[in-house]
């Protein structure tokens, strides 16, 4: 993602880009950037199941709390 993002395609599925195609050039973006991704995919675990899957364990929890004090589908 990081390369794609500096304009490097090499490991990229798709076809050639028009000339032009904005990407970064500027290290310090590239550097924050870089840090986005890494901290995206230290949350993966968070999200997702051993599986790969949306973890929905949490939002179930809050549904089954929500039905306590009101009928499901009632804002």
């Amino acid at each position: 993602m990081i390369d794609h993002i500096r304009g490097e395609h090499a490991r990229c599925g798709h076809g050639p880009l028009p000339e032009g195609h904005p990407h970064c050039h500027c290290a310090a973006q590239i550097s924050h950037l870089s840090e986005v991704v890494q901290g995206i995919i230290n949350g993966l675990p968070d999200i997702l199941t051993p599986f790969g899957l949306v973890d929905i364990n949490s939002t179930e929890n809050l549904h089954v709390v929500l039905r306590c004090y009101r009928m499901k589908g009632l804002k």
